[in-house]
């Protein structure tokens, strides 16, 4: 890719990213780090050495376990969860840009702790494992919102919802990709009060673990929105394909909003950008097994991955049918330091075909 082509969009992403805050507010509310507490870990282990062990679960003839390993955070109540994240440094030998970090959701909480699933095993004829989510991690809590002074609560708004349904009762019926159009998901609509995709609020989710627990008596595993519009949040619970419903994510959610969602404005910066690209012209492009995976890289300044600022990444849906509001979804990205990476797009050798999957609009939110 030529340098013009780069230098562009990073000046123009800058100007408009400082129009999200003036600088007088920005230097008022500087700090000398981006979060409240940082813990950095390396997990490793096997099944034998886990610190925490799921019961095992039978499904079409086939058993799962999981492992886990025990981290302390002092504070952490899931009757009043903190705001917190927790990102793994990508392995060179994936498809992620070299030196990048992932934010990760492969982790419950319990009072008091986080268990970090490492590792699974199955057994159908004998047992076999993965341990695939080994590593080196960061996990980051925040103040949330915009305040930087200890509370009373962690969370100013929780929402405890029942989420469940069939093909035939959905708030929402969407068809979501344009390259899968024979499958539906259904939505369930929960009611938020003036919270507006503009000035997205701070949030944290959880949807409370049903399986047989070796992790304490409760147990409530990291779970996310599907999609936003004005005044509702809306949650997966299933998904039809070729006209068979099956069960994605029926359950009890807990949502935590640490800043109150009436707020005017509920961020510190936002910055806005569009993600376009093909084959031809990607600021990365790596290959990996027989797929080729195409990167826009977009400047977020002062960004470490050291000192990571509370933030959160949305993509304006697209929906191929079933919603016509404007919605907004969460966006995946990956952390390097002053950018982040977003995947737009990748080619398959099985069936030689281009997907596009990351290209669209964007606003990325940062609280403090």
């Amino acid at each position: 890719m030529k340098r013009a082509n780069f230098i562009f969009p990073l000046f123009f992403l800058a100007a408009v990213f400082f129009c999200g805050a003036s600088a007088g507010t920005a230097e008022a509310k500087k700090t000398k780090n981006n979060y409240k507490t940082a813990d950095f870990f390396n997990v490793s282990g096997d099944q034998t050495n886990a610190d925490a062990e799921t019961s095992t679960l039978t499904s079409f003839g086939i058993t799962y376990q999981g492992y886990y390993k025990k981290i302390a955070v002092p504070g952490l109540k899931i009757s009043d969860p903190l705001p917190l994240r927790l990102f793994r440094k990508n392995p060179a030998s994936y498809f992620y840009p070299e030196g990048s970090w992932l934010g990760r959701s492969n982790f419950s909480i319990t009072d008091g702790y986080l268990y970090l699933q490492y590792g699974s095993g199955w057994y159908y004829t004998d047992w076999a494992y993965s341990f695939n989510d080994t590593g080196d991690y960061r996990l980051f809590t925040y103040y949330g919102g915009k305040s930087a002074k200890k509370t009373k609560r962690q969370c100013a708004q929780i929402f405890d919802v029942s989420v469940s349904g069939d093909a035939s009762d959905a708030d929402a019926s969407i068809v979501p990709y344009s390259y899968n159009t024979g499958m539906v998901n259904y939505y369930r609509k929960i009611p938020v009060k003036k919270l507006r995709t503009t000035s997205l609020p701070d949030y944290r989710v959880y949807k409370k673990d049903t399986f047989g627990s070796g992790l304490g008596a409760e147990s409530w595993a990291s779970s996310g929105i599907s999609f936003f519009s004005n005044d509702y949040a809306w949650i997966t619970y299933g998904y039809s394909a070729d006209g068979q419903y099956h069960d994605l994510a029926e359950g009890t959610y807990r949502i935590c909003f640490p800043e109150k969602v009436s707020k005017s404005r509920n961020h510190v910066k936002r910055y806005i950008f569009s993600v376009s690209g093909d084959e031809e012209n990607a600021d990365i492009s790596i290959n990996y097994s027989s797929t080729k995976y195409y990167y826009r890289k977009v400047l977020v300044p002062g960004l470490k991955t050291d000192n990571i600022p509370n933030m959160r990444l949305v993509k304006k849906a697209n929906f191929v049918s079933g919603f016509s509001e404007e919605a907004w979804t969460g966006g995946s990205y990956h952390v390097e330091n002053g950018f982040i990476y977003i995947l737009y797009g990748y080619r398959t050798s099985f069936n030689n075909t281009y997907y596009d999957v990351g290209t669209g609009n964007y606003r990325l939110f940062i609280y403090k």
